[in-house]
């Protein structure tokens, strides 16, 4: 009788661990209804407004406001679960309207971000994101890659004679090339996530090197260069990726693709509709976008 009472104990506690792991599996199995989560902590700031603010398509000050908290000593709590919010690149803006930094942000996203006033862009601290964390990474080494391009110009405008003049444009050339691996690798290393998305369209079509004939195999082609960059123009960006509208890319590469790759004449007015209703395939985000330039 008492194996019998072991064994009914035995197999209701199964039945009790089944029923909570199933539940466990199906909590899982639910998308979260959090849009994002993120605690904010500046130490000394004074309890005032801070604004959460986003990109949308434009880069500059075209900005928009997406959340508002309060500091209180020092924390400011930003949470929602607006069912709309796909994450992209965003900005704190304090009161000021003026101290800012960027971050980027995922749907579902829960983490904090220690920042100093006085050390801004610097002293930037995430905890709970690698995205961020690579981001900050990222940018880092781009300022290092701008302050040297500018480095580079001065000593470009003081150089005296053709072999100065090459030597500094070697340079230049092979930190180009650096930074571009820098990105793919960084894009090879994290795919599918923001960052990755966000470097890999800014990578521009390569021209294949040689020379480039019509279909007689003997005329040179002298529009090859352009018709390559045009129909490979897109070739890197994920369309299907809502978060890129909410980033400062997608309007600058739509201008320089209709302005400059597109000609004034009707078969480029008719590829340019057809383009823009292949844009339109994916994500509604940027449908929307399209629709309202």
């Amino acid at each position: 009788m008492k194996k019998i009472q072991q064994m009914a104990s035995v197999l209701l506690l199964s039945v009790f661990a089944f029923k909570a792991n199933a539940k466990g599996d199906m909590e899982k199995a639910k998308p979260s209804k959090l849009a994002y989560h993120i605690v904010l902590k500046m130490p000394g700031v004074d309890d005032s407004l801070v604004f959460m603010v986003h990109y949308y398509g434009k880069g500059g000050s075209t900005i928009y406001k997406s959340d508002s908290a309060k500091f209180k000593k020092g924390v400011a709590i930003f949470n929602s679960t607006d069912s709309t919010f796909v994450g992209g690149s965003y900005m704190m803006l304090l009161s000021d309207k003026k101290t800012n930094f960027e971050f980027l942000v995922n749907r579902g996203d829960d983490f904090t971000i220690t920042a100093n006033t006085d050390k801004l862009p610097d002293g930037i601290k995430f905890t709970n994101s690698p995205e961020n964390e690579r981001f900050q990474d990222y940018q880092r080494y781009a300022r290092k890659y701008g302050e040297n391009e500018q480095k580079l110009v001065k000593e470009l405008e003081s150089a005296k004679t053709k072999a100065d003049t090459d030597a500094i444009r070697k340079r230049g050339t092979e930190a180009s090339k650096e930074f571009a691996n820098y990105r793919k690798e960084m894009v090879k290393n994290n795919p599918g996530t923001l960052l990755a998305n966000i470097l890999k369209a800014l990578e521009k079509p390569e021209i294949p090197e040689g020379e480039h004939f019509l279909e007689d195999g003997k005329t040179k082609d002298s529009t090859f260069a352009y018709r390559y960059y045009k129909a490979h123009y897109w070739d890197n960006f994920d369309f299907r990726d809502d978060r890129l509208i909410y980033t400062p890319l997608y309007d600058g590469m739509l201008e320089e693709y209709m302005n400059k790759l597109v000609l004034p004449f009707q078969q480029s007015i008719t590829t340019r509709d057809k383009m823009v209703k292949a844009l339109k395939i994916g994500g509604d985000e940027r449908s929307n976008y399209i629709l309202v330039q």
